[in-house]
């Protein structure tokens, strides 16, 4: 299971055609720097498959919990809630989001019920022969896109649906991973950064989301950190520096204000704060990302 697949550059896919039926991604352990909101729950509108090729890392879908590890495909249905809450150093996965109605067009027997199953059981491990078989349709449909085919986007099309035609015998045959449900401890958390995605530019102090959600800063801390591993005050600071970083690469603001749009006494004062938790002012910060 460990093979590389550098070949793949789904950063590219924006220049392929608007109406292909499908996008390309890779997910590493740079993708997660992610602003508060991006920690909570989404819903996905479409559908994809996601193959984890190195690593590890704790996903929650329709609010159970599994593990992923190299070798372990996951599938996606449309309005499925998706989180990934943490993953190893190495952890790198690639996938293709499709449009729902590729999927709806796979003519297999009693159809219905296998998507209920994988709905309630979507990941599940790959054998060696199987996971080197996925990766190769992953590599023919990006190939595929790079031709100057003039029925490309037709040749693309149906190598999807022979990818879903073979993932549905995966799931006929395989045995999911097993799914457990969330924890009290973990919905907890995830009522913290909801309210730290709100409020985390004027408030910033632990007491303030511990009356919150009526508990004491010290269980909300043992509590964010037994789920997380890291501090409820870690978090907000954390978010804070996201935004900040987000700011200061993505917009004209000055330092000066970039510091009065996070709510901060002084650009010093956000300067020290900035240095402390990154290693680098925000100039050299702006100056190191451009």
């Amino acid at each position: 299971m460990n093979e590389q697949i550098n070949d793949l550059q789904p950063s590219e896919t924006g220049k392929r055609p608007s109406d292909f039926p499908f996008q390309l991604f890779r997910i590493d352990n740079t993708s997660f720097e992610f602003p508060a909101p991006e920690l909570l729950p989404q819903e996905l509108q479409v559908g994809g498959i996601c193959l984890c090729l190195h690593g590890e890392c704790n996903m929650t879908l329709n609010q159970q919990r599994c593990q992923i590890k190299a070798g372990d495909l996951c599938v996606f249905l449309p309005r499925m809630q998706y989180q990934i809450s943490e993953q190893s150093d190495d952890f790198e996965a690639f996938g293709i989001l499709t449009q729902a109605e590729i999927m709806r067009e796979v003519d297999i027997p009693s159809l219905a019920d296998l998507l209920l199953y994988i709905g309630e059981h979507p990941c599940i491990s790959l054998d060696e022969t199987t996971y080197q078989r996925i990766i190769g349709y992953f590599r023919l449909i990006d190939r595929l896109t790079h031709d100057n085919h003039p029925y490309c986007r037709q040749i693309v099309y149906h190598q999807l649906m022979i990818l879903y035609y073979e993932v549905s015998n995966i799931f006929q045959q395989g045995k999911p991973l097993e799914m457990r449900p969330q924890t009290r401890q973990e919905a907890m958390f995830r009522q913290f950064i909801a309210q730290v995605s709100r409020h985390h530019i004027l408030e910033r102090e632990l007491g303030y989301y511990a009356d919150k959600l009526c508990v004491t800063p010290k269980y909300l801390s043992s509590v964010v950190r037994s789920v997380t591993g890291k501090s409820a005050a870690w978090w907000i600071r954390h978010t804070v520096i996201i935004d900040a970083k987000n700011l200061l690469k993505s917009s004209q603001l000055t330092i000066q204000q970039v510091s009065d749009e996070l709510h901060f006494p002084n650009p010093s004062f956000f300067g020290q704060y900035f240095k402390r938790q990154t290693g680098m002012t925000p100039k050299e910060f702006r100056r190191k990302s451009f």
